[in-house]
């Protein structure tokens, strides 16, 4: 680029001269370029589309599935639980023996027949790991690994799942978090959270992916509950999960 310039002469207006300078060179861009708008295009979409692979690196980087180096080590780490949880006494036994016991207690301050339907059930996160291990062994899912997974329970995320990948360049996981409410004496759960690896997946995709398999996971425990509970409130502890509600059944003893 060659631009004519006058010597900035002494005495002169410095000012002025640098003004005339500026305003030639600015011509001569000018100039240049009109006659190739396609580069400034292709610049531009160029810069773009290095942007977006750096962003889609990152993103699957920080998943954990694959290995990407130069971004790896710096969007990836492992992910870990709050605390373990080591299984316990399986869910369904759990509240089978809660049933039982708060039914035999009512019936005999009731001489007999149920005059207080109140009944308050407690679960664990333990009995919650034991019972979400089985039904991952029971799956046969060969993407998630059932020895290492666990649920946790805390007064402000609600319910979390901790679902280690079988099989991956790190040892990533699947975390997803949900907060249950009562509807009309039946449970409903809200995703408030889901982490693969370090990646934070959108709402959207988690309802799309997820919704299905939790809807019937969800209506097998509103089954379960439901057909002798009428569910009026749901309270979460520091490993513990509390439901409130009444016998939805009449039972009464018969005299011999």
């Amino acid at each position: 680029m060659t631009i004519a310039m006058s010597r900035i002469q002494k005495g002169t207006d410095t000012t002025a001269e640098l003004q005339q300078i500026k305003g030639e060179v600015i011509k001569e861009i000018g100039a240049q370029n009109k006659g190739r708008p396609w580069l400034a295009c292709f610049l531009v979409l160029l810069g773009f589309l290095i942007a977006l692979g750096g962003t889609l690196a990152w993103a699957m980087a920080a998943t954990g599935l694959v290995a990407i180096p130069g971004f790896s080590q710096f969007a990836y780490r492992e992910p870990v639980p709050e605390r373990v949880v080591l299984p316990g006494v399986p869910m369904e036994t759990a509240l089978d023996e809660q049933v039982t016991s708060a039914l035999a207690t009512r019936l005999q301050e009731g001489g007999g027949t149920l005059k207080d339907r109140a009944v308050v059930l407690s679960l664990d996160e333990r009995s919650l790991t034991a019972s979400l291990r089985t039904l991952l062994e029971n799956s046969q899912n060969t993407t998630l690994d059932p020895a290492s997974a666990q649920a946790s329970i805390d007064p402000n995320a609600g319910i979390t799942l901790f679902l280690p990948l079988a099989r991956s360049p790190h040892k990533t996981a699947l975390q997803i978090s949900a907060i249950g409410r009562v509807e009309q004496g039946q449970l409903v759960f809200n995703l408030h959270d889901l982490r693969l690896g370090s990646l934070p997946v959108p709402d959207a995709l988690t309802s799309f992916f997820l919704r299905p398999f939790l809807r019937g996971k969800i209506a097998d425990a509103n089954a379960l509950l439901g057909s002798f509970v009428d569910i009026k409130e749901v309270e979460y502890g520091r490993g513990t999960v509390t439901v409130r509600g009444q016998f939805a059944v009449d039972i009464k003893t018969v005299e011999p």
